[in-house]
């Protein structure tokens, strides 16, 4: 999860609570900590 989001300049947090991954808090602490901006489209939506 940080590494993606790291990778995409974006907060991935929401998508991978949707996708019921089972992380500790202090993962998505650290996402948090980051400070990086909420994604502008529905990650859920894409598809190849």
């Amino acid at each position: 999860m940080l590494v993606s989001s790291k990778a995409s300049g974006h907060n991935l947090k929401d998508f991978f609570i949707q996708w019921d991954f089972k992380l500790p808090q202090e993962d998505f602490d650290a996402l948090d900590a980051l400070n990086l901006p909420d994604p502008t489209i529905d990650l859920l939506r894409l598809r190849e």
